[in-house]
């Protein structure tokens, strides 16, 4: 089962009733395809709170959290999720605070942390994906 990003989903809109797992698109009724995305992932408002709070409270269980990598774009975080995924490796994310700074950052940064014992293999994962230095 794919995380899921709540930052995707605006779960403000009171017309949607379904939204799509892939682009977090929302729709006024249920759907067997996002018209966006094309994913088949289509789940029912209540079902996603269930499965957020409940991504949410595993994120929370992180015993020893260290920090792995700190990203400035939320295009470069997805490479990094499939990564630690593909290796079966626990993380949660948090988004950079403006910390007593005037003005927060330009683009929110994304703190990716691990348990500490899986550091080595998510640095390790994430070697795996980083293009090769020219």
């Amino acid at each position: 089962m794919a995380r899921l990003i709540p930052e995707r989903f605006n779960l403000e809109d009171p017309e949607a009733v379904a939204f799509c797992t892939g682009c977090g698109a929302p729709f006024a009724r249920l759907v067997e395809a996002c018209v966006t995305c094309g994913s088949e992932e289509i789940l029912p408002r209540d079902e996603l709170l269930v499965r957020l709070e409940a991504q949410q409270d595993e994120s929370r269980a992180l015993a020893e959290p260290v920090e792995l990598i700190a990203l400035p774009t939320e295009a470069e975080a997805e490479p990094v999720r499939a990564a630690l995924e593909a290796a079966g490796i626990r993380w949660t994310e948090q988004p950079d605070v403006a910390d007593g700074r005037l003005f927060a950052p330009a683009e929110p940064a994304l703190r990716f942390f691990v348990e500490t014992r899986d550091l080595e293999r998510a640095e390790a994962a994430l070697d795996e994906t980083a293009p090769p230095d020219l």
